[in-house]
């Protein structure tokens, strides 16, 4: 299955948002390290 690729501009907003929001559960939930949580860091750069 091809992956899905956002068209327009709320598309790409919610899209990253949902990348964010994978991040964070996967970070709160232990199974990654704060090191691989490239999109959540960027936040903050």
């Amino acid at each position: 299955m091809p992956e899905v690729q956002p068209e327009t501009k709320l598309e790409k907003e919610r899209f990253d948002a949902a990348l964010r929001r994978k991040q964070l559960s996967l970070l709160l939930a232990g199974k990654i390290k704060p090191s691989q949580a490239s999109e959540l860091k960027a936040l903050f750069d």
